[in-house]
């Protein structure tokens, strides 16, 4: 049994691998697959044993660009703790922030708290962060917003924005949220009204700074007038 059949069975079949001698290592198989990126998508007892039996969480990308942190990002708050706890880490600018933020508001939360960042690139599709939060409704777009995200007004490759994917939720998941002014389409219309407002604020203070200090005089000095 090699490492990568051993992370297809359970957490004692990684278990009884490394008892026997068995190493897993950071090299990928055929597909550009490694054992790391395997056990992240196999739940934390797995995450578990695979740490402890030696097994590292490295930043090495399969063919399709995803890491182990972008995969475990995918699958559960569970997991997330335990690939957290096992030493692995979410680097700003890795696409698992778009696969946080389709699962839930719970997950965008543990992916949070395991030191994620919400700032990174579309994906190949155009999906943003945000677009993939408005998708999954109003506690969703809420834990977003908490978590320091912030929506635009980006179109992926079909078109679509963040305000169509909240509609489209209420459509299918939240008619009823929706008819009582608390669905998606209000809670992300409220985060851009919200976005404006501390836009219109922080214009407004570096106005306020500028005339404040007057541009240098004769003796080359900056003045400051009191306001």
């Amino acid at each position: 049994m090699d490492q990568f059949e051993a992370i297809k069975g359970e957490a004692s079949a990684i278990e009884a691998f490394a008892a026997s001698g068995g190493r897993f290592t950071d090299e990928p198989d055929a597909a550009g697959t490694t054992s790391a990126m395997l056990v992240a998508m196999s739940g934390p007892e797995a995450i578990a044993a695979f740490a402890a039996a030696g097994g590292i969480f490295s930043d090495r990308r399969d063919g399709c660009g995803m890491t182990a942190a972008s995969y475990v990002a995918g699958t559960d708050t569970a997991s997330i703790e335990a690939f957290a706890a096992a030493g692995g880490t979410f680097q700003a600018g890795d696409l698992a922030a778009i696969y946080a933020t389709r699962q839930g508001p719970k997950t965008i939360r543990a992916f949070l708290a395991a030191g994620g960042s919400l700032d990174c690139p579309p994906d190949q599709y155009g999906t943003t962060p945000g677009m993939a939060a408005a998708q999954w409704g109003a506690k969703s777009i809420a834990a977003f917003v908490a978590g320091g995200g912030r929506f635009t007004h980006h179109r992926d490759k079909y078109g679509l924005s963040a305000m169509d994917r909240a509609a489209e939720y209420d459509a299918f998941f939240g008619a009823e949220a929706a008819a009582r002014g608390q669905g998606a389409v209000a809670a992300l219309e409220a985060a851009y009204r919200a976005q404006a407002l501390a836009d219109l604020r922080a214009v407004f203070l570096w106005r306020a700074e500028r005339a404040r200090v007057r541009p240098p005089l004769k003796f080359g000095r900056a003045v400051a007038v009191p306001l």
